[in-house]
């Protein structure tokens, strides 16, 4: 094995250790996780929401087609936008081409949800599983948002700390050594 070698499985390890680390992150803060229940997957997906109550609540059943209008809807506009900020905001390569990959399998999904026939179950399916899709490149991509953490921000870890820096003004009763 030459070194090249090391250095490129190094890449998809180092790759799956951010997307795990943004995966974790979030949950830690209970502002991001409310921003994420309320605004994004409550505010942001009302269409599904009231396409599945309307869907439940029929007597007799209704088919499910406009359950699958609103997610035909929601995960392509939804997605693009998500995968287009991890394009633009990253400076890592491979996050970017992860958000194209992950635009393309909710594309896939996407367009299952839209072609199989009205009975098939399956396509349901590849539309709640595009919307998951959909809502963890949200997550992942926003991870590093300190707008919506508690007392986080990525830009106080950055960088060494200088400690011969002397404080402005009154410090009388702070012990500054």
């Amino acid at each position: 094995m030459t070194t090249n070698d090391i250095n490129d499985q190094g890449h998809w390890k180092s790759l799956m250790q951010e997307l795990w680390k943004r995966t974790r992150r979030g949950v830690k803060h209970p502002s991001y996780v409310m921003f994420f229940l309320v605004a994004i997957l409550g505010v942001g997906a009302v269409g599904i929401w009231i396409e599945l109550y309307t869907w439940l609540a029929a007597k007799p059943a209704i088919s499910n087609g406009s359950i699958r209008t609103s997610l035909v809807a929601f995960v392509p506009a939804f997605m693009a936008s998500t995968s287009m900020q991890l394009i633009w905001a990253e400076s890592q390569r491979s996050l970017r081409a992860t958000a194209l990959t992950l635009a393309f399998v909710c594309m896939i999904g996407w367009i299952f949800c839209k072609i199989l026939p009205p009975e098939n179950d399956y396509a349901i399916f590849a539309g709640v599983f595009s919307s998951l899709v959909a809502l963890w490149t949200w997550w992942i991509a926003n991870a590093n948002q300190a707008d919506i953490m508690d007392g986080w921000s990525p830009e106080v870890t950055k960088g060494p700390i200088n400690l011969d820096v002397k404080l402005a003004g009154d410090v009388s009763g702070f012990r500054t050594e």
